[in-house]
């Protein structure tokens, strides 16, 4: 009987808390043994895979995903770890692989340290690890978060760089000291918004400029962000963003205060950051020197507070700062094109427009507003305290989703609340009424898009609305 043979990748992993087992984890460690075993078992080693730094619960790895695409491609036909750890602390994605995916492609999966090799059979033991491994990573994740908590108490700063202006003190862990060779920019950005310039203005200025950015002085310095810069013209040493300008401009590191949990991931198996009230900021005053004075920094804030977003014409668009961009995440400018015989108001993607390529979405504001209007006066009518107003593009559609915190819809007015003539004869508490939801679903539809109505899991209703939008270049 002809012998099968093993096309292998050696999959190696390790983290920063796995750093913390000391050598028995390490990345040479790792190689020695899966090498040794390969070899003891006749297994033809087609390449090293290698995550060094990555966590376990992100499958999203490099070199992980890379070994994917070659199982794809047919060049794998079986993978070998140190342990089941090392392909991921996710018990659901890790079981994924090994009982679904590599199965499916006829992938011999083996993790040394466990025992388990799929050509054996399946492992009872396996999914048990798999949990474990998980909350070996929620613990680790939650010591973390705690140790982090008593270090931004103190008013410490951590991160892999000081922030522009700054440099990190070379004795003490988490001191931040003044960098003489960059504390201008800081100035120069400030000055400038002290005179009254916005921080598109300021952008532009500092590209005219020849400004660096704080990438490229990084890069510079550490030999970081190579992959920003190799290959491309010495413009990109100087593309300041307005994003990265209002960052600094609202940043109280420069008046010598150090803030600290202004973002949290969702969990700890999601990298998504989400903002955090400023009740739970760790906020430590005087923990530096500071590049600007207190009067000037509180004079720029209520500056930039009171520059209201208005267009030529005078009109302060009310979705302004809420729709992003569905490619790259970043704010959707309102502009008005007067061009046409016909004008029409749009949303552009605020990066395109930065780094000269504009992809605009056209949108009939007037009949956007009149949606708008008749969902926001309905959730009033029957929030009892709070109502709350989203916008998103999603591909070539507005959607703009409208939620109370009252009683919800019935199951009644959750099926037939947008028909006609639907009236509050029966008066029943909880129902959404009256001709403004079937107009507004009209009014959608003319729009090439539609009206979605359900109750909140923590109650309450909600409606959103969309909208189709034409591509204007």
């Amino acid at each position: 009987m002809k012998q099968q043979i093993y096309n292998t990748a050696l999959y190696l992993r390790l983290s920063r808390d796995d750093e913390l087992q000391g050598e028995s984890s390490s990345i040479t460690t790792q190689r020695s043994m899966l090498r040794l075993y390969a070899k003891e078992h006749h297994l033809n080693v087609i390449d090293e895979y290698i995550d060094d730094g990555w966590s376990g619960t992100n499958f999203d790895r490099p070199s992980f995903q890379r070994m994917i695409e070659d199982i794809e491609a047919g060049k794998i036909n079986c993978v070998v770890t140190k342990d089941l750890s090392r392909l991921g602390r996710n018990y659901i994605m890790t079981g994924q692989y090994t009982e679904l995916y590599f199965p499916s492609h006829n992938v011999r999966y083996i993790a040394i340290d466990d025992g388990v090799d799929s050509e054996k059979g399946e492992s009872e033991i396996a999914p048990f690890k798999n949990i474990i491994n998980e909350w070996v990573a929620r613990d680790t994740s939650r010591k973390v978060k705690s140790a982090f908590k008593t270090k931004f108490a103190e008013g410490a700063h951590y991160g892999a760089y000081a922030p522009l202006g700054y440099k990190k003190h070379p004795d003490i862990k988490g001191k931040l000291l003044i960098d003489d060779e960059t504390k201008w920019i800081i100035e120069k950005i400030f000055s400038l918004a002290y005179q009254g310039y916005g921080s598109a203005k300021i952008t532009k200025q500092l590209r005219a400029e020849k400004v660096p950015t704080a990438s490229w002085l990084n890069f510079t310095r550490y030999g970081t962000f190579a992959h920003i810069f190799e290959g491309k013209p010495e413009s990109k040493r100087y593309e300041w963003t307005i994003a990265h300008v209002k960052a600094i401009l609202k940043s109280e590191v420069y008046i010598g205060n150090s803030v600290h949990n202004m973002q949290s991931t969702v969990s700890f198996k999601s990298k998504k950051k989400v903002r955090k009230p400023e009740s739970e900021w760790f906020r430590v005053e005087n923990t530096h020197e500071p590049i600007i004075d207190k009067e000037v920094f509180y004079r720029v804030q209520e500056q930039i507070k009171s520059r209201r977003r208005q267009t030529k014409e005078k009109a302060t668009p009310i979705f302004a700062g809420l729709v992003k961009c569905a490619d790259c995440g970043w704010s959707m400018r309102f502009g008005t094109n007067k061009a046409n015989k016909t004008p029409y108001s749009y949303y552009a993607c605020s990066y395109y427009g930065q780094f000269g390529k504009v992809d605009m979405v056209s949108v009939d504001l007037e009949i956007v507003l009149q949606v708008f209007e008749n969902l926001l006066s309905n959730a009033m009518r029957y929030a009892d305290t709070a109502v709350s107003v989203a916008c998103r593009t999603k591909g070539k559609k507005l959607l703009i989703t409208v939620a109370d915190d009252g009683k919800g819809f019935n199951s009644n007015a959750l099926k037939i609340a947008t028909d006609p003539f639907y009236t509050t004869e029966k008066k029943s508490e909880g129902e959404h009424f009256g001709l403004g939801l079937n107009i507004s679903k009209v009014l959608c539809q003319r729009h090439g898009g539609g009206i979605t109505l359900k109750n909140q899991k923590n109650g309450g209703a909600s409606i959103t609305v969309c909208f189709g939008m034409r591509s204007q270049k």
